[in-house]
């Protein structure tokens, strides 16, 4: 008897634990299953690659400010330190559909034009994103998060680099995008 209630109580944990891990078993699912270890290096490896500036091993604030300035540097083609609503449109991490109101984004003063320093002063959208506890360092577990989430700290789709729909969006499948700001 004694026996049968242990058994009954160990049943119910372990119910109990299944049903508490499984959104985090399906969370960390991406396309082929769990992230396995692989999976991860490969991802924060490409993640490093593209965020981790001043190569000192982590992703900071301090690499998100220089991704703005280089965002910018990228963006001002002819060369005037300040962004017109074309350049807006062309700008690798903007929507050419949504120029406007990314210059409105970024344009504190309405002057009709964005200065590099406007630019810079307004915080990296994705990195903020990206910093779950806001503690200005993306951790290995704020990497393996974005990455069983299918996100990988790259442009937002719809605009020039992802026409169409992304992998996993098909029809009644949403996906939360930062399309507004500047984005890694």
């Amino acid at each position: 008897m004694k026996q049968n209630i242990h058994f009954s109580i160990l049943r119910k944990f372990s119910i109990l634990v299944l049903i508490f891990a499984l959104p985090f078993l399906v969370g960390c699912t991406g396309h082929s299953g769990l992230m396995t270890e692989e999976r991860f290096e490969m991802g924060k490896s490409r993640i490093m690659a593209k965020w981790d500036l001043d190569q000192d091993g982590e992703i900071t604030c301090a690499d998100a400010v220089q991704k703005q300035k280089q965002q910018f540097t990228s963006a001002d083609l002819n060369g005037s330190d300040t962004l017109d609503v074309e350049e807006f449109k062309q700008a690798p991490w903007s929507n050419p559909a949504f120029a406007g109101e990314h210059l409105y984004l970024f344009d504190s003063n309405h002057d009709g034009i964005v200065s590099r320093q406007e630019f810079e002063d307004r915080p990296n959208a994705k990195f903020i994103s990206m910093d779950r506890n806001q503690d200005c360092n993306i951790s290995d577990s704020e990497i393996a998060l974005m990455l069983s989430e299918g996100k990988s700290m790259r442009a937002s789709r719809g605009g020039k680099k992802g026409k169409g729909k992304g992998r996993g969006q098909g029809k009644g499948q949403h996906r939360n995008v930062v399309s507004v700001g500047a984005t890694g």
